[in-house]
C-alpha cells in the first residue's frame, strides 16, 4: 500500500520512466525469449531441413534487420508529427500481432513474412527514449536514459531463460505467444498510464531514410553518434557466430553440449550492463556525456583485449562480466548526445535514425566475425574488435577537443 502511494505521488516523468523502463524490459525480453531458438524453431516446428537451417536463419535475421533500417526514419519523421506516444503503442500493437502470427506459421516461408514486417514495424525502445527524452529534466537525462538502458538489459538477459523453459514444457509456438503478450500488455499500460505533452507539429520537408541521414550529416554531432551506434552494436555481434565454438574448446567439449555455457557467459556481460548503467548515467550528468562515453569506449576495448589471454572458462566469464560494466556506459552516453545535440523537433527521426544504424551494426557484425573466424583464431577477433572499440573512442576524444558537441541543427532540419 505504501508503494502504491509513493508510485501515485510521483512526478509525470517519473511515472512515466517507471513504466517505459518497464515496457523497454518486456520488449526486449520478447525479442530475446524468440532470437536464440529460430533455429529450433525452423527445425522442430516448420520442419525444415537440417542443411537448410544455417541459411534460413541467416535469412530471417538479416530481413528484419533490413527493413527495420529502411523503416525507422520514417515512424521517426511521424513521432515527431504525431507525438512520441501514440507511436510506441503502434510498434507495440502491431509486434504483438505479428509475435501471435508468427507462433501460427506452418513454413519457413511464412514466418519470412512475419520477420520482414517485424522489422518494418519495430520502434517501441526508440519511441519510449525520444518521449523520455522530451519529458524529462535536463539534468536528470543520463540517468533516466542509464535506467532504461538497464531495463533493455535486464529484460535481454530474462527472455531466453524464460523462452528455453517454454520450449522444454510447451513448445517453441508457446514463446511466440507468450512475447506478444507481452508487448501488448506494455502497449496497454503506455496508453492508460503514460503521459505526453505534445503539440501536433508540421514537417515541411519529405522524411525517408536518406533524406534524414543528408540532414544528420550536416549535425556533425549526430551523424558522429550514429557511427558510434553502428560500430558499438557491429562489436556487441561480432562474435555471436563464434562464441559456442570457442567456449566449447575452452571447456573441451562438442559444440553441440557447449549451448547453455556459451548462453550463459554471453548474459554475464548483460547482467553487468544492468548493474552498471545507471551509474554510467549519474556520471554523464554530473562530468559530461562525452567524457563518459570516451572513458567507456577506451575501458571496453581494454578489457576485452584481455580475452586474448583467457585460457579456461571462467577467466572467459570474468572478463566478459567487467566488459559489460564498460559497455553499460556506451549506450546511455550516445544517447544522451543525440538529445543534447538535436532540437526536438527533429528527435524521433534522431532516434528513428539511431535505430537504422543499429540494425546495420546488427546485420555486420556477426557477418564480420564469421569472415574473420573463417582465417583467424578466435583470439585474434577479440583483439580487433578492442581496437575498433579503442580507435572510435579516440574519436570521441577528437571530437571533444574540436568542440564538435552542441547543438548544430540547421533551422529547416525541423
Amino acid at each position: 500500500m505504501n508503494i502504491l502511494y509513493k508510485i501515485k505521488n510521483l512526478e509525470v516523468w517519473q511515472k512515466n520512466l517507471l513504466v517505459l523502463s518497464i515496457g523497454c524490459a518486456f520488449s526486449s525480453g520478447s525479442y530475446t525469449m524468440i532470437i536464440p531458438f529460430l533455429p529450433i524453431y525452423l527445425l522442430t516446428e516448420l520442419n525444415v531441413p537440417q542443411s537448410e537451417v544455417a541459411f534460413w536463419t541467416g535469412v530471417l535475421f538479416s530481413a528484419a534487420f533490413f527493413f527495420g533500417a529502411v523503416m525507422s526514419p520514417y515512424w521517426g519523421a511521424r513521432a515527431d508529427k504525431e507525438g512520441r506516444k501514440m507511436m510506441i503503442m503502434r510498434a507495440g500493437v502491431l509486434l504483438g500481432l505479428v509475435y501471435f502470427a508468427s507462433g501460427m506459421v506452418r513454413t519457413q516461408y511464412e514466418l519470412f513474412i512475419c520477420r520482414t514486417i517485424h522489422g518494418a514495424v519495430m520502434g517501441f525502445i526508440p519511441g519510449s527514449l525520444a518521449l523520455m527524452s522530451d519529458c524529462m529534466p535536463k539534468e536528470k537525462t543520463g540517468w533516466g536514459l542509464g535506467i532504461i538502458q538497464a531495463s533493455i538489459a535486464g529484460g535481454g538477459i530474462l527472455g531466453p531463460l524464460i523462452g528455453g523453459v517454454l520450449a522444454d514444457l510447451f513448445g517453441m509456438r508457446a514463446s511466440f505467444f507468450l512475447a506478444g503478450s507481452n508487448i501488448l500488455l506494455a502497449s496497454l499500460a503506455v496508453k492508460f498510464l503514460v503521459k505526453e505533452d505534445f503539440t501536433p507539429r508540421t514537417i515541411k520537408k519529405k522524411s525517408n531514410f536518406l533524406i534524414n541521414i543528408s540532414l544528420a550529416f550536416h549535425n556533425k554531432a549526430l551523424f558522429h553518434m550514429l557511427i558510434l551506434f553502428f560500430a558499438l552494436q557491429a562489436c556487441t555481434l561480432i562474435m555471436q557466430p563464434l562464441i559456442t565454438v570457442y567456449v566449447a574448446e575452452l571447456m573441451r567439449i562438442p559444440p553441440v553440449q557447449a549451448v547453455f555455457a556459451a548462453g550463459l557467459v554471453f548474459s554475464l556481460a548483460g547482467l553487468s550492463t544492468v548493474l552498471a548503467a545507471p551509474y554510467w548515467g549519474h556520471r554523464g550528468q554530473e562530468q559530461g556525456y562525452s567524457k563518459v562515453l570516451f572513458i567507456t569506449m577506451i575501458g571496453a576495448g581494454l578489457i576485452l583485449s584481455l580475452q586474448f589471454f583467457s585460457s579456461n572458462i571462467w577467466m572467459f566469464g570474468s572478463v566478459q562480466f567487467l566488459y559489460g560494466l564498460m559497455l553499460a556506459g556506451i549506450a546511455p552516453a550516445i544517447n544522451a548526445n543525440v538529445v543534447d545535440n538535436t532540437h526536438e523537433g527533429f528527435r524521433g527521426r534522431a532516434f528513428g535514425l539511431v535505430t537504422s544504424f543499429q540494425q546495420l551494426g546488427s546485420m555486420t557484425g556477426p557477418l564480420l566475425g564469421g569472415v574473420l573466424g573463417s582465417f583467424l583464431t578466435i583470439k585474434y577477433v577479440f583483439v580487433i574488435t578492442a581496437i575498433i572499440l579503442i580507435v572510435f573512442g579516440y574519436s570521441v576524444k577528437f571530437a571533444i577537443n574540436k568542440n564538435l558537441y552542441h547543438i548544430n541543427e540547421p533551422k529547416q532540419n525541423i
